[in-house]
């Protein structure tokens, strides 16, 4: 870009790039004070493509809403918006702080009137959001800023978006079928937006809450949750903090894993916010045993008692000293310091039998462990990878990438350091970064299994379905008792067309793991796009028993009976889906067709609106034209 974009703003650089375009970083020369500005850049179908038109009409309606969003104070403003040769652009205010993310730190809880106070600057956000019509449908640390100046935290809107970027995407690959048509399930990769509820965001933003309570990383807290999973007791979260009962059913009901269950309104969480008293909170945690220095250096031992946070640090500080001192009086040589640090930084980072307490102090402990020894040895590639792996998993993604770069600089031959890049790169959504690292890995190690199942996903995600089916190959052939990418390429070659192939490979998946009930799903749209609608109902079936609270499959069995003409078994379908789902726009549009068919015309006429109004809340404007074209052929013309 080194022309000005539409004769006004400069480019300054790239902020993301992914298969439709490209964010940047521009200044405003044409403003008083030249401004800096962020610019999202969205791919068009030529305008040959029947899509184009479609596709402006969402773009454009997205910008309004973007207006509207943007007049709230902690709300980016929306500059402008426009089309130029194939590209549209949106150009939205920068903000100058930090994310969120930065203050979020593993094992450095905040206390509950903080987390509080702030549930209750964001909920306010939300109540605005949300009275707009909008969902911001990605809300997590890293997309809220902590304004510089006023302290204030301000919701970006990239995740309303990225939503619109997917549904793009859709038009470009014809990756998702059309509304009358089922869903293809895979959510291992997510290919398909799943609908947008208010719920979500009031959900994304209890797990936040629970995060800064805790002090545990979206990974730690998946964890337990797994490790409970079934249990009656309260969640596990609750026992590594100082909580309220008040508090702990707010964000237990937040969160809730039944969305009918959670909260509908973040006004409704505010209600219940304001009757918690205020309380002097006090967050004690026991100091983790530091590991053996090298018995021929020394030995440190500690009595056990309780400590401030910053204690354990303090102690590694002093150790540090003690380090310092010793190797000018016994002259060690820097390597060998650095390797003693490095040692000691493993050590730490994989200690068995610690408290939860003492585990969430031993990241950082390895963290300074490992800085020591780079301080010691600059080039020690090993401290910075073993450090990179540490950012990563405490969520501080930049600081990840520069160590993982850096650890490649100095030792191009490590593939694991490619590969934990280009899991991150895929995180941060740069496809192309993340799928060069990992042909990167398959240079240096063509037996690296993992890598070809995420280049692989990678690849059919930017809809090169045959390099996805061969590399989900070449990972079969390393193991062929690889369940999940047996599954992909099932899913690839019904995309291809290739339902024979299709139903081979996830019968194999379902041979590998016969509860596996995505299998099943995936198995049964095969089939059912082979022309085996009875097939395809047994399929569903099954995947039903193994999974009851499966929407998406009551929802494509109801399709299935349809086209054996089981009009009253399709709409009990679509109702049991409903019912798991209450704002299944399909569902609804499917029922309403089928209650036509059957003369039910109040009942069609009612299905029909609820599916208009849900379309159009998600801003999909085929689903929501198309129910209001079923809508006009119900509803009985005016005398």
């Amino acid at each position: 870009m080194g022309k000005l974009l539409a004769r006004r703003y400069q480019f300054i650089k790239v902020l993301d790039t992914d298969e439709l375009g490209r964010t940047y970083l521009v200044v405003d020369i044409h403003s008083p004070q030249h401004p800096k500005c962020v610019v999202k850049q969205i791919r068009l179908p030529p305008n040959s493509s029947p899509t184009r038109s479609s596709i402006l009409s969402r773009l454009e309606k997205t910008s309004e809403l973007l207006k509207k969003l943007g007049q709230h104070d902690q709300i980016p403003r929306l500059i402008t918006s426009f089309a130029q040769i194939n590209q549209f652009y949106l150009v939205q205010e920068f903000i100058r702080g930090h994310p969120l993310t930065d203050e979020l730190i593993p094992g450095d809880p905040l206390t509950e009137n903080q987390v509080i106070s702030l549930l209750n600057e964001l909920l306010n956000l939300l109540v605005f959001v949300h009275k707009q019509g909008a969902v911001l449908g990605n809300l997590k640390p890293s997309t809220i800023i902590r304004r510089q100046g006023d302290d204030k935290l301000v919701l970006t809107t990239w995740g309303i978006i990225h939503q619109l970027s997917l549904q793009i995407a859709q038009s470009f690959h014809k990756l998702a079928p059309n509304p009358p048509n089922p869903t293809f399930v895979d959510h291992s990769s997510k290919p398909f937006p799943e609908p947008l509820h208010v719920n979500r965001d009031l959900s994304a933003l209890g797990i936040i809450a629970i995060q800064a309570m805790t002090g545990l990383s979206v990974s730690d807290l998946a964890e337990l949750k797994q490790a409970n999973q079934g249990q009656p007791e309260t969640s596990a979260w609750q026992a590594y903090t100082q909580v309220s009962p008040e508090l702990a059913a707010i964000l237990e009901k937040m969160v809730h894993d039944d969305h009918q269950n959670r909260y509908h309104q973040a006004r409704t969480v505010l209600a219940d916010l304001s009757r918690i008293p205020e309380r002097n909170t006090v967050t004690q945690f026991s100091l983790p045993s530091l590991p053996d220095i090298n018995p021929a250096i020394a030995t440190v031992t500690y009595p056990s008692r309780q400590f401030k946070p910053w204690v354990i640090l303090t102690a590694i500080g002093l150790v540090g000293i003690m380090a310092l001192v010793l190797a000018y009086t016994l002259r060690l040589p820097q390597r060998l310091m650095a390797q003693y640090f490095l040692h000691q930084g493993k050590t730490v980072e994989t200690r068995h039998g610690a408290s939860l307490q003492e585990q969430q102090q031993q990241p950082e402990a390895a963290i300074d462990y490992y800085s020591q020894a780079i301080t010691y040895q600059p080039q020690n590639a090993t401290a910075y990878y073993y450090r990179g792996k540490i950012y990563a998993n405490q969520g501080k993604t930049q600081s990840a990438l520069a160590d993982l770069t850096q650890a490649i600089q100095l030792n191009p031959q490590n593939a694991d350091a490619y590969y934990q890049r280009g899991n991150l790169r895929l995180e941060l959504g740069d496809r192309q970064g993340a799928k060069a690292d990992y042909t990167q890995v398959l240079q240096r190690d063509p037996n690296f299994t993992p890598a070809w199942v995420n280049r692989g996903q990678i690849q059919a995600d930017l809809g090169h379905e045959q390099a996805a089916i061969n590399d989900y190959t070449q990972a079969i052939q390393l193991k062929p008792n690889l369940v999940t990418a047996y599954l992909k390429r099932c899913r690839s070659r019904s995309n291809l067309g290739n339902q024979k192939g299709a139903i081979d490979d996830c019968t194999t998946a379902i041979n590998l793991r016969p509860n596996q009930a995505l299998a099943y799903q995936n198995r049964g749209l095969a089939r059912q796009r082979r022309g085996d609608s009875r097939g395809a109902i047994t399929d569903y079936t099954v995947a039903i028993q193994l999974n009851p609270e499966a929407a998406d499959a009551y929802y494509n069995r109801g399709v299935a009976r349809q086209e054996i003409e089981d009009t009253l078994g399709a709409i009990a379908d679509y109702t049991q889906a409903i019912e798991r789902n209450p704002d299944y726009a399909l569902a609804y549009y499917e029922r309403g067709l089928a209650q036509a068919q059957l003369g039910n015309r109040l009942a069609a006429i009612n299905d029909l609106q609820q599916a208009a109004q849900l379309c159009r809340n998600l801003g999909k404007l085929d689903c929501y034209e198309a129910a209001q074209s079923q809508l006009s052929r119900v509803t009985p013309s005016p005398n």
